[in-house]
């Protein structure tokens, strides 16, 4: 899911319109501890060098090291292009030493190891013979007389797929990975290659159009206009997935009784929802990662949940801290972004070292004492109409255009009901750090014609999106949450919670409620719950071991994700 910084203001319930008083500069605190923060950073670099990017990834097989890690690139320009130019020769492995001792100068650092070290696993792209394609995929699914096609990028990895159709019928599965709200990238996934091989999986992993390589239509930017949008539903999506596997299924002679689970993570774990309830014999089972399925704005069900969010922020925000400085501080701000990262690259390490820095300068100086007891008080304010705790005086709900992929998801919020963390209304409760304040479909709408224009369709949210009760009666699917994962209130992680949601009237289909639950439970329903504990959004499909080792319960998410692959492999087992 996508989350920004945003300004948000109590606003009085006596009126159907926000007061949208100019928020507070910055804190003190809050340019304090951004300073200091890049401050601990370039104490890791070389003067010069900058600051440190995840934009550059270096993937290739060298006489040197047979296979090549992922890089995640701290320093300048000019020794970013040293490693390129070296990975272009056929040398990587060779200049990665030097490369260390410039770009780490200060603080002594050398390099351990390399990926072609023997006791590295190397990334999925290449252990699992993946291979990158392009599909001829139709635009507009629902209109026979559209003849436009598009590119569409996918890609097969087969290494642990049986070599024969027999083999394949008897113990054979398809794991299909849904693109979400960005360009895919490479295979990479941890619940899809760290079970791949035990289920005998033939990989597929599909990118969502109208993000990365699978733009329908060119621009600069790929800034699009309204008008190209047209065709990017999440019923456009549901039939892409569906045409590219059963293209790879043709050309590969995959047997039909070979069956299918979908997987995706965030927005990506709701479209594996929908996926399973739309073309269920298609998708014999679904892995719902983080998929916040009642965060649909403008719903009861999202009306109903969104304070879940905040109050799973705020226990967030302490366990990582594990400090009451820093817990009270403006950090509550970034830190919509940084938790959903799960600790992980590129924000590693962000909260720990935010605190870090608070703590530190605490025990040092009365100064900053003085400035985190007034921030505190900042955050616990009593809600007041004049209340921001934000670093941004513009009240915004959607991003602004300047970023192709922000700029198609914006798209969707406005037209079929995704949501930006901005669009999660509070109560002001005591156990979260936020006031209370409102969201309204007409500023919504807005802030939407201001971007796209007053021709942008009105905003409908398909059926399936709505249906919770559907979606229990057609079953096999696991949601698996981080339970410090703020978009985890907008899922569920036990029976109780979603056979509450169904209660209250989310499904909007009360007349069939009566009989449905006479007699149900959550194996009658093949329906599977998996939480990770301590972890954030995204846990199953954002990281993975060789990438980031560090950690305690790394080895009971391996454990965990297993657990979840075995529940979908459970329920897809009568599709055989």
């Amino acid at each position: 899911m996508k989350s920004f910084v945003n300004c948000h203001c109590r606003t009085p319930t006596n009126t159907g319109k926000p007061i949208l008083p100019t928020c507070q500069e910055p804190s003190d605190i809050s340019i304090w501890l951004a300073d200091n923060i890049n401050t601990q950073y370039k104490q890791l670099l070389a003067p010069g060098t900058g600051n440190a990017t995840v934009t550059t990834t270096l993937l290739q097989r060298v006489a040197q090291c047979n296979y090549s890690s992922l890089v995640t690139y701290v320093g300048s320009t000019d020794l970013e292009q040293q490693l390129a130019d070296a990975a272009n020769q056929g040398k990587l492995c060779d200049a990665l030493p030097q490369y260390c001792a410039q770009a780490f100068a200060p603080s002594g650092s050398t390099l351990q190891s390399s990926s072609g070290a023997t006791d590295v696993t190397p990334p999925p792209v290449v252990n699992f013979n993946c291979v990158k394609g392009f599909y001829k995929q139709t635009l507009d699914h629902f209109n026979a007389s559209e003849s436009r096609f598009f590119k569409q990028v996918f890609w097969v990895c087969d290494k642990s797929f049986p070599g024969n159709q027999q083999d394949q019928a008897r113990s054979g599965n398809i794991i299909v990975f849904l693109g979400n709200e960005s360009p895919l990238g490479i295979p990479k996934q941890p619940i899809v290659f760290e079970n791949a091989e035990r289920l005998n999986a033939l990989v597929l992993l599909v990118e969502h159009r109208y993000y990365g390589e699978s733009m329908p239509f060119s621009a600069p930017d790929d800034l699009l206009t309204t008008a190209q949008y047209k065709y990017l539903t999440i019923q456009q999506v549901i039939e892409d997935t569906a045409a590219v596997l059963a293209f790879v299924r043709e050309e590969r002679n995959v047997p039909a009784a070979v069956p299918a689970v979908v997987i995706g993570g965030s927005y990506g774990g709701m479209l594996a929802s929908y996926h399973r309830v739309v073309k269920p014999d298609i998708f014999a089972a679904a892995v719902a990662a983080s998929g916040p399925l009642t965060y649909v704005f403008g719903t009861q069900m999202w009306a109903d949940t969104s304070n879940k969010y905040h109050e799973i922020l705020a226990d967030s925000l302490d366990v990582n801290t594990g400090s009451k400085v820093c817990s009270g501080t403006d950090v509550y701000g970034q830190f919509h972004g940084w938790v959903q990262v799960n600790d992980q690259p590129p924000l590693l390490g962000q909260v720990a070292l935010a605190c870090d820095v608070i703590t530190t300068t605490y025990d040092r100086t009365q100064n900053p004492l003085q400035a985190i007891v007034d921030a505190s008080y900042y955050f616990r304010s009593n809600g007041s109409a004049n209340w921001c705790y934000s670093f941004n005086s513009n009240y915004t709900l959607i991003a602004a255009d300047s970023d192709a992929s922000l700029r198609a998801y914006s798209y969707q919020v406005c037209t079929q009901g995704s949501v930006y963390s901005s669009e999660m209304a509070a109560t002001g409760s005591p156990n979260t750090l936020t006031p209370a304040y409102g969201v309204w479909g007409l500023m919504l709408r807005q802030e939407c014609r201001s971007l796209f224009g007053r021709r942008l369709p009105e905003r409908k949210s398909p059926r399936f999106m709505l249906d919770m009760q559907q979606l229990c009666k057609t079953g096999g699917i696991v949601f698996t949450n981080g339970d410090l994962d703020g978009w985890a209130g907008g899922s569920f992680q036990s029976w109780k919670e979603l056979q509450a949601a169904i209660a209250a009237g989310f499904a909007g289909n009360a007349r069939h409620g009566g009989k449905w639950w006479d007699a149900g439970d959550a194996a009658a329903a093949r329906i599977a719950f998996v939480t990770y504990k301590g972890a954030s959004h995204c846990t199953d499909t954002h990281s993975y071991n060789w990438a980031n080792p560090t950690g305690q319960e790394q080895g009971t998410y391996k454990r965990q994700r297993a657990q979840a692959m075995d529940y979908a492999a459970t329920f897809m087992r009568p599709h055989k």
